[in-house]
């Protein structure tokens, strides 16, 4: 998933109002994600301007998609803070979703994840609410979704 950084600020929403040329609409310090002994990303630091066009390259397992994953708040980070349209990922969450566009390169379902958590990201990325399930008869058909590789379900 060799997402660019670019597309995550989108132009004119609220979040973003008032940046000007210069000013940081993204801010990363010593951000780290560890998964027990391996670290995906070690003590990422940097800044992008307002008006700037991003990149965020590297070789596989260099910690792009784990990286791109914190700043849009899909995974908290082991340590250290990142700053998006002013907001931080970790104690205004919801803020930066609302201020940013997320567009993955490959516009479908991930396939190391379940149907049902692939539809848990998408409820979070567009911000719904999180309702018990009421499911009566399809009950069944969740398991299933929890269980199935995503390519089963016809996505």
């Amino acid at each position: 998933m060799a997402d660019l950084l670019g597309t995550l600020l989108r132009g004119a929403v609220p979040g973003l109002v008032g940046f000007l040329m210069g000013d940081n609409v993204l801010e990363i310090k010593a951000l780290t994600r560890r998964f027990g002994a391996f670290t995906a990303v070690d003590a990422l630091t940097l800044s992008v301007n307002a008006g700037d066009v991003f990149g965020l390259l590297g070789s596989n397992r260099a910690g792009r998609t784990t990286t791109i994953k914190m700043l849009t708040t899909l995974l908290a980070p082991s340590s250290g803070e990142a700053r998006v349209a002013g907001f931080s990922i970790s104690s205004l969450a919801v803020d930066v979703r609302r201020a940013i566009g997320y567009v993955r390169q490959a516009v479908s379902v991930d396939g190391s994840l379940t149907g049902y958590e692939n539809l848990l990201i998408f409820a979070k990325l567009y911000d719904l609410p999180h309702r018990p399930s009421r499911f009566g008869k399809n009950r069944r058909d969740m398991r299933t979704l929890r269980k199935r590789p995503p390519e089963s379900h016809g996505c």
